[in-house]
């Protein structure tokens, strides 16, 4: 451990000035240090026995020079992101942050700004591929295999089947409709709906007797009423009177 030229004191002394710095170290006081890799300062508690040669940021792989450091790293950061509760408590974290209108529009100019620069367009690229190698360590951890092992990516059940009806079942459903609600008879942002819902009427997720076409809004002021699973077709035949009689109004959302 290298110290640096000052030694910072973090609770008071009696007999002795008010001053932030002690001439000499003592066990639990803050102290400054100098990193063995990046030679950046940092502090650290002083404790008898001192093994600390380094910052936290070189100890994590943040600042360190060398690719087994980063790869070393990575490991660490796959491992916390194959938890669930940690990936969500990381989306929770930005999204409050993006809720400050002068941090979001600060990061917006940013964006603007460096998606011009070449010298960026070539970190995107390096960043490509490091998040692809993520990914697959991520996935790894999620299968309980090593990155050796790995032979491609998983998905539900649920996910690929909606993919298979957005492209077969679904598309027919609109094509049969002529690509207009059955409701406002609307042309735009045409969507299919499950009279007896997604999630738990399996059965009959690519029955095209239990799809109507119907509008963005349409679709989102009927699952606005009544949720967004365990839906039946008798609510949707519900919905359908309700808005010829009037006693339901149609939602308009903005969607950009």
């Amino acid at each position: 451990m290298r110290l640096s030229r000052y030694w910072f004191r973090t609770r008071s002394e009696k007999g002795l000035p008010k001053t932030n710095i002690s001439l000499h170290p003592k066990t639990g006081y803050k102290i400054r240090c100098l990193c063995v890799v990046c030679n950046q300062e940092f502090n650290t508690t002083y404790k008898d026995v001192m093994d600390v040669d380094n910052c936290r940021g070189c100890r994590s792989g943040l600042r360190a020079r060398t690719l087994e450091a980063r790869n070393r790293s990575s490991l660490i950061f796959s491992k916390y992101y194959a938890d669930e509760n940690n990936r969500k408590k990381a989306s929770i974290i930005a999204n409050e942050r993006y809720k400050d209108l002068i941090y979001k529009e600060k990061h917006r100019q940013a964006s603007k700004q460096r998606s011009v620069d070449p010298v960026y367009k070539i970190k995107l690229m390096e960043g490509m591929k490091r998040r692809t190698n993520h990914a697959i360590k991520t996935s790894c951890g999620k299968q309980g295999i090593s990155v050796d092992e790995f032979v491609g990516f998983i998905s539900n059940k649920d996910n690929l089947e909606r993919g298979l009806f957005r492209n077969t079942t679904g598309k027919e459903c609109l094509q049969k409709a002529n690509f207009t609600c059955v409701i406002c008879f609307g042309k735009t942002k045409i969507q299919a709906h499950h009279k007896d819902g997604w999630h738990w009427c399996i059965e009959r997720r690519f029955d095209l007797a239990n799809l109507v076409c119907l509008c963005y809004d349409c679709h989102r002021t009927f699952h606005h009423i009544y949720g967004i699973s365990n839906n039946t077709e008798v609510q949707y035949n519900e919905f359908v009177e309700n808005i010829n009689s009037g006693k339901i109004k149609t939602i308009s959302f903005n969607r950009s």
